[in-house]
């Protein structure tokens, strides 16, 4: 994994998600997409023609019960919980891009998992239909655990009746990550804004794992306003045809009075690019940087550039590393190890190839660089290259798949990035049970993708070909 890093212009952490929702089957929004309570009084009994609105008893019924459920999961009780579900039962879960399907035992192990943690699960705009003996119930769910937030669709089937109601039934239709809540920031007035490592922990001591890059860390970022002190352009990018820049990294230091110095000789961990323990260190917030593409024409040397990319937001936290060994992350002292997964399997062959002859573009040839998985779920990284031309300018993109496992093996495009990929490396950085991967430059975490150090390029003029002329 030597030279993970892209070491060229850099982009402060900017959200690229890709994340899949799902709307409610057509029966939980008829009726005008009436609320539950609206439900007529005089309804129908259910018959074959299918699920009908519930009586307004029926409503009042279905959602004492579905709070009662709500509430052993926020006060994590357990047992209260397994009694709440049938002898037979099916359940699906969705989070993120994720997808599984459980028989009971299956579930319960499953769910005894996310036990372990303290967890917050709010419920809204719940709709009952009524099907024979069976009430479906349909509500918004948002589940957070950790920094992990998601919400969507679910749908509950209820058989049974008073306090002999039981699940026979549950599925997360939908699973939309979103940004987690906000919590309380490492700086003296408690703005949460300023966050560390992958995990955008809000503390250093919090912090899992941040990369080192050309000797310093990439320790977090920032939505502070930041005061412009000794700033300069380290990267610009200049196109000519336009007259000037188009893109530019500055990078400012830090005035005596700035809060991020409070990060003064900060105890970390080094460790070796597999995430092993190498040694000790130090680190010590020296200066924070963004970038920005201009929509206005400046030239390369205009004293006002510094100051055009400055205002851009968010901005990363950079920390020299004082260790006597080298290493490609740091993390906290205080924080759970990460470990990364073993190199031991790969997906399949043919999977990543299929990808692969997927993301090929005319005059370009892709190829797998690296593929690892859990035997459940997993990652495939692939480079897509294509030689300069008078037809089409040269191409060195990466892409990055996720794939998982439900009877056969699906990779979905999660990032494409410019510049060649150089590795690829799989854990759990944020301790939510789910894989996340680390390639040059950013970090797919919780169905999001997170771009940190990409090359910024001028677009290809349209319509140009051999010294100016169309024709090759």
């Amino acid at each position: 994994m030597a030279a993970r890093w892209v070491l060229g212009v850099s982009l402060a952490v900017l959200g690229c998600g890709k994340s899949s929702s799902h709307a409610p089957p057509a029966r939980a929004v008829a009726a005008d997409a009436a609320p539950a309570d609206a439900a007529p009084a005089d309804a129908a009994p259910a018959d074959a023609a299918g699920p009908i609105a519930a009586t307004p008893a029926q409503v009042a019924a279905a959602r004492a019960f579905v709070e009662a459920w709500q509430a052993t999961q926020n006060d994590g009780d357990f047992p209260g919980y397994q009694e709440l579900y049938a002898a037979r039962f099916t359940g699906i879960r969705r989070s993120g891009a994720v997808t599984r399907r459980f028989d009971r035992p299956g579930w319960m192990k499953d769910r005894r998992k996310m036990f372990a943690r303290p967890m917050q699960v709010e419920i809204a705009d719940v709709v009952v239909y009524v099907a024979g003996a069976q009430r479906q119930v349909f509500f918004t769910q948002t589940w957070t655990q950790g920094r992990w937030r998601d919400t969507g669709t679910k749908n509950l089937v209820l058989v049974g009746d008073g306090l002999g109601t039981r699940i026979a039934f549950e599925e997360m239709l939908g699973s939309r990550v979103v940004d987690p809540l906000p919590t309380a920031a490492l700086l003296a007035d408690g703005r949460s804004d300023t966050w560390f490592g992958y995990d955008r922990a809000a503390s250093l001591a919090a912090m899992r794992l941040a990369p080192v890059v050309d000797g310093l860390v990439v320790l977090g970022g920032t939505d502070r306003a930041m005061p412009a002190i000794d700033l300069r352009v380290v990267t610009s990018v200049v196109d000519a045809a336009a007259g000037g820049v188009g893109a530019a990294r500055v990078r400012g230091a830090l005035g005596d009075a700035e809060p991020l110095r409070a990060i003064a000789a900060a105890p970390v961990v080094v460790l070796h690019d597999d995430l092993t323990e190498a040694c000790a260190g130090t680190v010590t917030v020296t200066a924070v940087e963004t970038s920005a593409y201009l929509a206005r024409a400046l030239a390369e040397d205009d004293p006002g550039l510094p100051a055009a990319v400055w205002a851009e937001r968010p901005y990363l936290i950079l920390a020299e590393l004082t260790a006597p060994c080298a290493g490609g992350f740091v993390r906290s002292v205080d924080a759970t190890p990460v470990v990364a997964v073993p190199d031991q399997r790969a997906l399949p062959a043919k999977v990543a190839a299929r990808a692969a002859r997927g993301l090929a573009v005319d005059g370009a040839a892709a190829e797998v660089a690296a593929t690892v998985d859990d035997g459940r779920a997993g990652f495939a990284l692939i480079t897509v290259e294509r030689d300069d031309s008078c037809a089409a300018p040269a191409l060195h993109e990466r892409a990055l798949l996720t794939a998982t496992q439900a009877g056969r093996w699906s990779p979905t495009v999660v990032a494409r990035i410019d510049g060649v990929a150089a590795g690829l490396l799989v854990a759990d950085l944020d301790g939510d049970d789910q894989l996340d991967a680390i390639v040059d430059g950013g970090v797919y975490r919780g169905g999001r993708f997170e771009l940190w150090w990409p090359e910024l390029v001028i677009p290809w003029p349209a319509g140009l070909g051999c010294d100016g002329d169309d024709d090759e």
